[in-house]
């Protein structure tokens, strides 16, 4: 969010749209639900599919928006179905197949409020399910830098086996800082909040990075993170 704020209303659901129910291998929740609290949910339920996305941030509905996943896994792989609400006050249901999801990509339309979700699981042992969460949680804390606070992976990966974070610090770029932002030593695609980083730092920074790598690999980065506040041309380098 841009540090002068935004010109309109900002309608948050992480407070009321809370409830979680599980039945069977199926999981009911609304959208104010925090993913991880749904992971772990449904680990102790022993239901597979959600377990990798240990420590991922957020919400269920921004999950969704975003297609959130980790190790193999995505959000879309067990949704059933979703409940969403126009701008008019009328409820809409998609079925997974009616939304279009890639990679941190969906087509819900922006003028639609997510409110809930059904997904279904797989039954696992708990030795299985324990086993693939260790996998992602020991990877996340051995990549990234969880020490400090950051949005989580800056740009989308451009290829499947070509990692944003890989042509960053290619670039040499690891530890650039700008203000109390830095692209971080330990992954690359992270950019890490030292204690009073502006937006305006983490934008600076969001450009050097996709000169950089222009200029070196002939490949433009684009955002995984949304921006709220900001002119287009703002991410613009000269």
């Amino acid at each position: 969010v841009a540090d002068e704020g935004i010109d309109g209303i900002v309608i948050t659901l992480g407070k009321s749209f809370r409830k979680l129910e599980i039945s069977g291998n199926k999981i009911y929740a609304e959208s104010g639900v925090m993913l991880g609290h749904m992971v772990k949910e449904s680990i102790k339920h022993n239901l597979s599919g959600l377990e990798s996305m240990i420590g991922i941030p957020g919400t269920l509905g921004g999950a969704l928006i975003m297609n959130a996943g980790a190790f193999g896994d995505k959000i879309s792989n067990s949704l059933i179905n979703v409940d969403v609400m126009t701008l008019s006050g009328s409820i809409i249901q998609y079925d997974a197949g009616d939304i279009d999801f890639c990679y941190r990509h969906s087509t819900f339309k922006e003028n639609e409020i997510i409110i809930s979700a059904n997904i279904e699981l797989k039954e696992a042992s708990s030795e299985t399910i324990s086993e693939k969460r260790d996998i992602a949680s020991k990877g996340r804390k051995k990549n990234q830098p969880l020490r400090f606070r950051s949005a989580g992976s800056v740009f989308k990966n451009p290829k499947p086996d070509l990692a944003a974070g890989y042509l960053i610090d290619k670039a040499g770029l690891k530890g650039t800082r700008s203000g109390e932002a830095e692209i971080s030593t330990q992954h690359a695609n992270f950019f890490i909040n030292h204690g009073q980083a502006k937006a305006s730092d983490i934008i600076n920074l969001i450009c050097i990075a996709r000169k950089k790598v222009q200029e070196k690999f002939d490949i433009m980065l684009d955002l995984e993170i949304k921006t709220l506040g900001f002119p287009k041309d703002v991410f613009q380098y000269e």
